[in-house]
Parts: structure tokens; C-alpha cells; sequence
């Protein structure tokens, strides 16, 4: 299996150097299928209002280990049963773990909704691989829900067997206990892990309400009409005998108990962070366009520039460096030689979905009285602010560069110079190092080398740092609109390509000083890496605020998606809130070598 992940790996990474779209047909490889690659979800309950936050943590596992090497993007859903999603978001992958926040949009309405983790390079399997996980979400606004029971019976009716899937699984028991059974409010509460085998791990840790999660001991009521998320169900905890039976049941069923596997890789790992593809064809013939340098650029505070050039099958991938946030993008073909030709950009999260039977929301009294209690904690934490925080872990930052641009040579600001006519007085007049080439129509600017003692025919021409290509369309902007003109006179490296020099124009508008973008620059936004962020909570060891009058009523006492258990013990702290009966604590991770991990506690917060 080593030598088959090895050699598998060794193929991907090779083909990573070129780009790859959504309908590539790359080489097979050559020892046999792609290497597996399997992502767990948690979060830190499974109940939720609108409004508020989910906390999330995704570990990411190339056969069956941590994978610190390929994909390093998540992308993370939420959806409804129609496939329809309310929230897309891109996650960074530190060492095989993604962490994050998603908050729930005001107007999702009450019912069972999804969340679903994968990669790029799931994308090369079925949907149904992907880490699925079922949420409950209550909107006070929406429409009254109408009560209905869940199934309970077709457990029984599935086909008999074992699943190799659920097999591999390996499960090892976590020991932990609080320090008391019962606390006041706000008494500080401390939680002990212990690891007498002292294997390595990293764990999830939630706190939280009683009631607010899945519950244990039976089988989900939605399995029965939805089998493919048993696979991502038996990922979340061990269950007894009896359960474990009619779970294997459930994934012995024909579309379940044969492997996925494949051998071509039509989707490539996001190696190098968040990545962009599409592709180039003819807009009559619908044929793709090899050879074509296609140039993406980020608008905007943080710009960055890419070159790739359009395969066989037209196809091109970028890889952005450390992005964070919503940007614009610009997507333009650089040694064009037709009109007729047209950009398609590749949705860059999945708009496959596996067979979705809607699930019923049962309702009765004590959930009602439950989620009573989670809109009016939810309503205290709106109103009221808290200003003595702890943090249960750090908010993973990304050092995004300004640019990947260098320093020019020379830069010239247009203020200082007597103002012009037109930009071809400017670059005759003002500017040295550039000419202007061909008077009349069908200009070019080239870059004269002061050590070639030359002119280069070949530069880049940016128009705030977006790549431009017609040059005629250039010079027929107003002066009275350019800031600052800079220009690097040497051969200019930018990714795997060499240009002639570079020539940028800043511009002092929000328009591009009107330039006419023709029809081979595409334009559109697109989001990179989500912003993370530390689940904070009140600190009451700091003097007076145990007696503040600031109510405090937090249904998730304590997250932290990455906690690193690699000592015989290990102690978390955190408080008590306001919100008075019986918590949870749920832990669960997986160890360096594949083993889950998984250990509950209960305690009680009572009236003080």
C-alpha cells in the first residue's frame, strides 16, 4: 500500500505542474487507483438558530493518516435537501486540520439541513465520500413546522454483509472527567484528558447544553431513507452492538458496499492554497484552444498575478497565494489570435449531490422547550456585550504578501510633469525606456534594455496591476487620469514565463480611467480563504466580573477544534455560564496513525 500511495503520489504532483479543469482527461495511474483521501466533520453541537455560529473542525486523511502534503484547501457547505447551499466557504489546511465558523443566514428557515467538508481532490469520487453531517436549525420567524414522526422502520430490510468501509474503522475509548459533578454558575470549570497509552492525537473538544446534540444510543431516524450519510454517521462515535449491526446493514447496500475508486484524476489537489481553473474554446465550434497564455490577476489592495498556459483539452488552473476574503479577479488571454474565443470559469465547489431524501423534523414538548431556552440565550447574547475574554485556542492567522510583483526600476509621477494631450505624448515626451511602436493603428509599446542595449517587444503591460492587451484602446486614455506610470527595463520572470519588461499604470479612478475591456478579459468575483476566528468566552477569574450584572447565557460553554494531546494528562478551563441544567462534553479526534478517538461526560450547573 506504501508503494502504491508513493508512486500514486508521485504522478499527482506531476500533473500538478500542468492545469487541470473540470472536464481534463489526465493519464491513469500507472500502479493503480488514486491514493484515498477521507475528511471527519465535527462540530460543536448539532442544534442551532439562526443567527448563530456553527464551529467546525475537518481533518483531512490521506490513506487513513493525517495528510500534511496534498490538499491544503477544505471547502465546506451548507445546503438544504434540493442541493440548494446558503453558505460556500474555503478553509485553509494547516497539517491535515481545517477549522472554522459558518453563521447561519437570517433566512434559512426551520427544518434538518446539511453540512458537507471535501477537497478538490474529492471531487474526483462520488459526493456520497464527502463528510455529510445533518444539522437541526430553528428559524422563530419562519413558517410554524409541521410536526412529523420519523420512520421507524427499513433498518431491517437492507442487505446482510459488512462494509469495508466501516471495517477500517478503529475506535479508541478517551478517559476524561471534570473536576466537580455539579457547579454554580459561573464557577470555573476544569476538564481532565487522560492518556495512560500516551498515543498522539488531536482532539475537538465541545461543551454545551444538554439536548443541543445528536443523540446517542440509537440509530438516526434519517439513515433509514438517506444511506449514504452511514458511512459519515459512523465517523462521529462508536455505537453499541446492537446499532453497529443494523449500521452495517445500511452500508452492505449495493451503492454503498463497493469502493469508490478511480483512476483518473479530473480534479487536482490544491496543493499551493485556493485555486482557480477553467477553460479556452473556440465560441462557434465550442472546441478547446491549447496553447493560449491565459494571465489572472486580483484586483484590488492585494494584488497578485498568475500565467498558465491552456492544455490540449484547453484547460488552465491558478493557485493563489495566501488570499484571504471576497476579491475580484480578472481572467485574459495573452497571445490571442482570434476573436472568437471565449473563457469558461470552473465552478469551484461541487454542484453534485447525492440522492437527498428530505427528513422530517420531529417536534415535540421537550424540544420545544429546549429551543425556548437556546432564541432567549440567543437574544441576552445579542443585546449583551462582554468585555473580559479568554480564548480557547488562537485564530490560525494567513500573512498575505502585498504583491507578487517586483520593484520597478524607474517610476514617474504625472503630477510633476506638464500635463499632455494624449498617453502617446506621454510615453514620447516623459517616459524613457519606452517607445511606442507603429503610429496609426495596431500599436505596441516596447522597453528599451539598457544592458541588452536593446528594445523588448514582449512586455507586460498592467493597468492597475490588471494585464491589458490592447494598446491602442490604452493610449486613447485621458493623462488627467494616470497617477503613476513605473516600468522595469530587464527581462522580467513572472511565474515559469520571461517578458520583455513591464510597464504599470496607476491609475486615479475606480474604473480603470475608462479603458474598454474587449472581449477576451472576463471579470468576476470570487472568494479565497474564510477569515478565521477564537470561540471566546467570559474570564471569571478576573476580579468583580463574577458579581457583573451582565447576564450570561451561552449554550456552547467551550470549543476548541485542535486541541494536541500528547502528554499522559491534560487539563482544559473554562466557566460556567448563567444557563442553569445538564451539559455535555463531547471529545473527539483521531491519532497520528488513523485511530478515532472519542469520550463523553456529563455534569450539572445548578442556581446559586
Amino acid at each position: 500500500m506504501k508503494i502504491l500511495k508513493s508512486a500514486c503520489l508521485l504522478v499527482i504532483l506531476i500533473l500538478l505542474c500542468l492545469p487541470v479543469g473540470a472536464q481534463s482527461n489526465l493519464p491513469e495511474c500507472d500502479n493503480g487507483e488514486l491514493p484515498t483521501e477521507k475528511v471527519i466533520l465535527h462540530t460543536d453541537r448539532d442544534k442551532y438558530l439562526v443567527g448563530e455560529k456553527i464551529w467546525f473542525t475537518a481533518y483531512c486523511l490521506l490513506e487513513n493518516s493525517l495528510d500534511e502534503d496534498l490538499s491544503q484547501v477544505i471547502l465546506i457547505e451548507l445546503y438544504d435537501y434540493t442541493g440548494h447551499s446558503f453558505v460556500q466557504q474555503k478553509v485553509q489546511i494547516r497539517k491535515g486540520i481545517a477549522s472554522g465558523t459558518i453563521e447561519i443566514p437570517e433566512e434559512v428557515g426551520t427544518g434538518r439541513f446539511f453540512l458537507r467538508a471535501y477537497t478538490q481532490y474529492l471531487r474526483n469520487f462520488s459526493p456520497a465520500d464527502y463528510a455529510n453531517k445533518v444539522v437541526t436549525i430553528i428559524n422563530p420567524l419562519s413558517d410554524a413546522t409541521k410536526i412529523q414522526q420519523a420512520k421507524k422502520d427499513g433498518v431491517e430490510k437492507n442487505n446482510e454483509g459488512i462494509s469495508a468501509t466501516y471495517k477500517e474503522l478503529e475506535w479508541v475509548a478517551l478517559d476524561l472527567q471534570t473536576d466537580q459533578q455539579d457547579y454554580q454558575q459561573r464557577n470555573k470549570i476544569s476538564l481532565q484528558l487522560n492518556n495512560e497509552a500516551n498515543l498522539n492525537a488531536h482532539l475537538s473538544v465541545s461543551v454545551r447544553a444538554l439536548g443541543t446534540g445528536a443523540e446517542l444510543g440509537h440509530l438516526p431516524d434519517y439513515l433509514q431513507d438517506n444511506p449514504w450519510l452511514a458511512a459519515s454517521y459512523a465517523d462521529q462515535w462508536p455505537v453499541e452492538n446492537k446499532q453497529q449491526q443494523a449500521l452495517k446493514k445500511i452500508l452492505t447496500q449495493p451503492e454503498l458496499s463497493e469502493k469508490n475508486t478511480t483512476k483518473t484524476l479530473n480534479y487536482a489537489p490544491d496543493i499551493r492554497g485556493v485555486s482557480l481553473s477553467g477553460i479556452v474554446r473556440d465560441k462557434s465550434t465550442k472546441m478547446p484552444i491549447p496553447d493560449v497564455i491565459c494571465m489572472a490577476s486580483v484586483v484590488g489592495q492585494q494584488p497578485q498575478i498568475h500565467l498558465n498556459t491552456s492544455r490540449a483539452d484547453g484547460s488552465f488552473v491558478f493557485a493563489f497565494d495566501r488570499l484571504q476574503g471576497q476579491h475580484e479577479l480578472c481572467v485574459g488571454m495573452r497571445n490571442r489570435e482570434a476573436e472568437n474565443i471565449e473563457i469558461l470559469i470552473n465552478n469551484d465547489f461541487s454542484t453534485d449531490f447525492p440522492n437527498i431524501a428530505a427528513i422530517p423534523l420531529p417536534f415535540d414538548s421537550l424540544q420545544h422547550q429546549l429551543f425556548e431556552k437556546m432564541y432567549l440565550n440567543e437574544q441576552i447574547r445579542k443585546r449583551y456585550t462582554w468585555t473580559q475574554l479568554v480564548s480557547s485556542a488562537q485564530a490560525e492567522s494567513i500573512t498575505t504578501p502585498s504583491t507578487n510583483l517586483g520593484e520597478p526600476d524607474v517610476a514617474f509621477e504625472l503630477a510633476d510633469f506638464v500635463e499632455l494631450p494624449t498617453l502617446y505624448d506621454v510615453f514620447t515626451e516623459v517616459i524613457p525606456f519606452v517607445k511606442v511602436k507603429n503610429a496609426a493603428k495596431n500599436r505596441s509599446l516596447s522597453v528599451w534594455d539598457e544592458t541588452k542595449q536593446l528594445y523588448n517587444d514582449n512586455p507586460v503591460v498592467l493597468l492597475d496591476n490588471v494585464p491589458i492587451y490592447d494598446i491602442d484602446e490604452l493610449l486613447n486614455l485621458n493623462p488627467q487620469n494616470i497617477n503613476r506610470i513605473e516600468v522595469i527595463y530587464s527581462n522580467y520572470l513572472l511565474g515559469d514565463y520571461i517578458f520583455g519588461g513591464l510597464i504599470s499604470l496607476e491609475t486615479n479612478t475606480d474604473d480603470f480611467a475608462g479603458y474598454n475591456w474587449p472581449g477576451e478579459s472576463v471579470f468576476f468575483p470570487y472568494a479565497t480563504f474564510t477569515t478565521s476566528e477564537a470561540f471566546q468566552f467570559p474570564n471569571y477569574e478576573v476580579v468583580g466580573t463574577d458579581q457583573s450584572r451582565k447576564p450570561d447565557f451561552r449554550t456552547t460553554l467551550y470549543w476548541n477544534p485542535d486541541v494536541k494531546l500528547d502528554d499522559p494528562t491534560l487539563s482544559l478551563d473554562m466557566y460556567a455560564s448563567d444557563f442553569t441544567g445538564a451539559y455535555e462534553v463531547i471529545v473527539r479526534g483521531i491519532t497520528k496513525d488513523g485511530k478515532l478517538m472519542y469520550g463523553r461526560t456529563v455534569f450539572n450547573v445548578k442556581q446559586k
